[in-house]
């Protein structure tokens, strides 16, 4: 009689025990493998480090090894991240000269222009017109500027011309920003648009509904030439299919002439234009400026 109790609590301290015990932990997911070291970007950094609240005698100790590494074949990044030292080390030496060279490379951010822009934004936003059109007018030509500034550029001349009831000047402006939409699906635009995940994927752009588009409408319509430019970039089109930029004129002329679903026929022959029915591909680094 005894044996089938003496079973019985057998089980129950092993169920006991082992219900105690925590299951075998599973191996513990491996390190993901160490960036390889750029002693370059390293040993820049540790300059940048002993700049930060240094003098003359820091920038002094450091000159010679800086001016060495910027005469090394550097990729363009690299370049433009030790222009930067470079120039902080010329200023705090005094080193005119050295700073002279340096005003000739070329930073696709961070340059004259740049600030020149952040200044007219300003300007605009505070209404201060004249300012913000002296400030644009005295870049001049900026079509060999970097393509984000250039375009901001025509953006802030389209919207001091609209605000000053400049006809012909916001016609002007605008324009140049339409002519740039047929780049959209190249590498100069979708290095900065294409999403970080599928950066081969060229991203939709919202075209129909961009504020420059509506201003072009607009002003065809106030000047009364929708028309003319439908027809030359009809024109266009016969000699060249492959003519996006004349389609892109053709679509917003049809718009303004009143033919919304023959420009929305001109829209969808873009294959990264976003259209009703098409799946939406977001881009990067897209917002309406100014």
């Amino acid at each position: 009689m005894h044996a089938p109790i003496a079973l019985a609590c057998a089980a129950a301290i092993a169920a006991a025990s082992f219900a105690g015990q925590d299951p075998k932990p599973a191996p513990a997911p491996a390190a993901p493998a160490a960036a390889p070291a750029d002693p370059f970007r390293e040993e820049l950094s540790a300059i940048r480090r002993t700049m930060l609240a240094g003098g003359r005698p820091e920038a002094a100790a450091v000159a010679e090894r800086v001016r060495a590494m910027g005469r090394a074949k550097l990729s363009t990044d690299d370049r433009e991240a030790w222009v930067r030292v470079a120039r902080d080390v010329a200023l705090r030496m005094g080193d005119r000269r050295w700073l002279e060279q340096l005003r000739d490379v070329e930073l696709s951010f961070g340059t004259e222009l740049s600030y020149a822009v952040l200044l007219a934004n300003a300007q605009l936003s505070h209404a201060n017109l004249q300012g913000a059109k002296a400030t644009l007018d005295a870049l001049g030509d900026v079509n060999g500027a970097n393509e984000r500034e250039k375009r901001r550029v025509f953006a802030l001349r389209a919207r001091v011309a609209e605000l000053e009831g400049d006809v012909a000047a916001e016609r002007a402006a605008v324009e140049d920003l339409v002519d740039h939409l047929f780049l959209w699906p190249r590498r100069k635009c979708q290095e900065c648009h294409a999403t970080t995940k599928e950066p081969d994927v060229v991203t939709t752009l919202p075209i129909a509904s961009l504020w420059l588009g509506e201003r072009f409408v607009e002003l065809m319509k106030k000047q009364g030439d929708a028309e003319a430019v439908l027809k030359a970039a009809e024109a266009a089109l016969s000699q060249d299919g492959k003519d996006d930029d004349a389609r892109i004129r053709a679509a917003f002329a049809l718009r303004a002439l009143g033919r919304e679903d023959a420009a929305m026929a001109r829209f969808a022959e873009l294959p990264w234009a976003l259209v009703p029915g098409r799946a939406e591909r977001k881009p990067r680094q897209f917002a309406t400026y100014p």
